[in-house]
């Protein structure tokens, strides 16, 4: 339905740079829409208002997943583009606060293992109940610190195989938890309640 791709990466390069890659990458994919997917935590890359406005305006993205911590820059870009580039929230932990700031919803890894969370978290956030959508962040979060004890891939590999959904090993370099750290992640998460209600703790 869509291309979504990180910037160029390994090389440090400007702003000329990254906005000719996603000309070329929108050339490339004709009428099938293109986000952006800035991460810079990992890239050392970041997204302006100035060129995401660009690339916007030009019709060479049409949306971003926004995996960082800057809400400033974030909401400069919905300002500065409108409504209608769709972007949506990247960190798991931060998905309301997005919300409450104008994504249009949100990408995670950690949706993978606990939907109904996160659904419910959504539908809360647009009912209008904000508390519920709180309470509800905040169960996430106590989740998402459980698994940030492991290495994040492999440890949400090793929830879904626990829930019966069988994804096989994390692609290297990453490695697989070892048997007992994965008894030991099912002891901590069944502490909290994770496996019953849904992956719903009690608040």
């Amino acid at each position: 339905d869509a291309l979504a791709s990180i910037p160029p990466l390994y090389y440090v390069v400007g702003r000329k740079e990254i906005g000719a890659y996603y000309r070329r990458l929108k050339k490339a994919a004709g009428d099938l829409p293109l986000y952006f997917y800035n991460i810079p935590y990992l890239l050392n890359i970041s997204l302006d208002t100035e060129l995401a406005q660009s690339l916007y305006e030009e019709g060479s993205i049409q949306g971003m997943k926004y995996t960082h911590n800057d809400i400033l820059t974030f909401r400069g870009i919905m300002e500065a583009c409108g409504n209608s580039l769709n972007i949506l929230s990247g960190p798991d932990e931060h998905l309301l606060n997005f919300l409450v700031m104008g994504a249009h919803g949100g990408i995670g890894t950690t949706y993978n293992c606990m939907p109904k969370v996160y659904v419910d978290l959504y539908q809360a956030w647009t009912s209008g109940d904000i508390a519920l959508a709180q309470e509800l962040q905040y169960q996430a979060n106590r989740i998402i610190s459980i698994l940030a004890e492991y290495n994040m891939i492999p440890a949400v590999k090793a929830v879904m195989q626990m829930k019966g959904w069988d994804c096989g090993d994390p692609r290297g370099p990453f490695l697989p938890l070892s048997d007992e750290e994965k008894a030991q992640l099912k002891s901590e998460l069944d502490a909290i309640g994770f496996f019953e209600c849904g992956s719903r703790t009690a608040a």
